[in-house]
């Protein structure tokens, strides 16, 4: 089942860390992970989730010791991810759980980092997900690979310096992606209707290694992403004149120039737009909305804050034909 998730901005992510004095196995108690549930905010294109995680999601979590006394930025050059190595954690619709255990470090002062990604890869998901290796130093990464549909949310999360007495320690998520999506409607001139088939991103990043060092996309391969409405490509019929999201075409992209976009429309020759002065940003909704009319397509655009839906309107009227 493809991982086909729409959150909103700001899920708590909790790490409950239950006190302890020793961080060997089967002593003390140990460290459990509680995540709350979120509000779901689009319905996906094949799974409806009316709220929150669903059974078999996972995330996977990177845990780096600190020895007491030690400042991150200046051990962190030599630091590897030995308390937790791409731990998954898994959801089975009531609990999270993973395997094997662990406990807070016994000596006192010592603190430990974590890092975490959702949805969990272990090199082979679709969800094009891989991390970085167990033995590499300094604050981890992972190469992330855009599959097929662009339909993976991608988000991150961190908590540094924690220890028994932080007690529970958040981890809130946040988009590291944008999401693009588009709407059709026809114009008001009526007596006419349209099928929309394919959209057709030209030119976006595939594959880039992120890191939390900055919370940066570094790409190292860019191509293009095709997504198809309807069953087989059938496509979907537009004949209001309000605005129709195509969840269908909803795609997550990597931040960049979103560039030329093919509009295929009853199956005939794709109309090319040129929305090259539009950009993907991480934790962004970046809406356009066509309007079909007898002389051409029209389109506005909208941008929206995940977390609190702010827009703001960077083009209006835009006209091809």
């Amino acid at each position: 089942m493809k991982l086909l998730v729409k959150h909103i901005l700001n899920v708590g992510f909790l790490l409950a860390v239950l006190a302890s004095t020793s961080c060997q196995k089967d002593t003390g108690e140990a460290v459990e992970f509680r995540v709350p549930q979120y509000t779901a905010e689009l319905e996906p294109k094949a799974v409806v989730r009316d709220a929150g995680f669903v059974d078999g999601d996972a995330i996977g979590v990177m845990g780096y010791y600190v020895p007491a006394g030690a400042v991150w930025n200046d051990y962190k050059a030599s630091a590897k991810p030995d308390f937790m190595y791409n731990q998954r954690v898994s959801y089975d619709g009531a609990t999270w759980s993973y395997a094997p255990k662990m406990y807070w470090p016994q000596i006192d002062g010592a603190k430990v980092n974590f890092y975490s990604y959702f949805p969990y890869g272990d090199g082979t998901s679709e969800t094009g997900v891989k991390v970085s290796a167990k033995d590499e130093t300094g604050e981890p990464g992972f190469t992330f690979v855009l599959n097929e549909s662009a339909d993976v949310d991608l988000m991150v999360a961190s908590a540094e310096g924690c220890s028994s007495a932080s007690g529970s320690v958040s981890l809130p998520f946040k988009h590291i992606l944008g999401k693009l999506q588009f709407k059709f409607s026809v114009s008001n001139q009526g007596g006419f209707s349209y099928v929309v088939n394919k959209i057709h991103v030209m030119e976006t990043p595939k594959e880039a290694v992120f890191s939390w060092d900055g919370d940066v996309f570094a790409v190292s391969g860019t191509g293009s992403i095709e997504a198809s409405a309807g069953e087989q490509g059938a496509g979907c019929l537009i004949d209001s004149t309000d605005p129709q999201l195509v969840e269908d075409f909803t795609m997550f992209l990597m931040p960049s120039d979103l560039g030329k976009v093919q509009i295929t429309i009853n199956n005939e020759g794709a109309q090319i737009v040129d929305l090259s002065a539009y950009k993907i940003e991480s934790g962004k909704v970046l809406t356009i909305s066509f309007v079909i009319n007898l002389s051409g397509i029209s389109f506005t655009t909208s941008i929206d804050d995940w977390d609190d839906g702010g827009t703001y309107t960077p083009g209006n009227g835009q006209y091809i034909g």
